[in-house]
């Protein structure tokens, strides 16, 4: 019996599960030194499920707002499943069920709706967006309509800039 608290870390759960697990049955795979790794500027050689230097710079120009290693610490360090993340985190509808709780005044679905964008912006490397959520979450649980009131278009701006990033960079970097 353990707790892990979301977004969930890979470094965290392999933890809990070592202290959790019987000796006998756990084995670490360990990756080959970086010294002894053989990488060629121009033709670097990546697993299928990584990023190689140019994709990162690619990525780097296109999402700014996102930090490619806090989203893929997220994502097991898989670069397929940040793609899913990405495409499921653009789905038009939360962006408008964030707005339709806000146009209501419904303070207490606006918290649950902003309080899961501020977990899955997290997990996918958006930081300060996720912040902006936090504080508005925090607002929306004290009841103080005022904060939520000021900060919202700043978080659905942001929110719609980081979901345009994104978008971009799965039409042309992500292929």
């Amino acid at each position: 019996n353990d707790y892990l608290s979301k977004p969930i870390s890979v470094n965290e759960l392999e933890s809990i599960l070592e202290r959790h697990l019987p000796p006998e049955i756990i084995s670490f795979e360990t990756d080959e030194p970086i010294e002894n790794q053989a990488v060629e500027e121009e033709e670097e050689e990546v697993g299928e499920d990584e990023f190689s230097k140019r994709e990162r710079k690619k990525f780097a120009e296109l999402c700014p707002d996102i930090n490619l290693d806090e989203g893929l610490k997220y994502c097991m360090d898989s670069k397929s499943f940040f793609i899913q993340m990405l495409t499921m985190y653009i789905e038009p509808e939360r962006a408008q069920q964030i707005q339709d709780a806000f146009d209501a005044g419904d303070v207490k679905n606006y918290q649950i709706l902003v309080h899961a964008l501020k977990s899955t912006s997290l997990s996918i490397g958006a930081e300060a967006l996720s912040e902006q959520a936090k504080k508005l979450e925090l607002a929306a649980k004290n009841n103080n309509v005022e904060e939520i009131q000021a900060g919202h278009a700043d978080l659905m701006a942001a929110y719609q800039k980081v979901c345009k990033e994104i978008s971009k960079w799965l039409e042309v970097g992500a292929l």
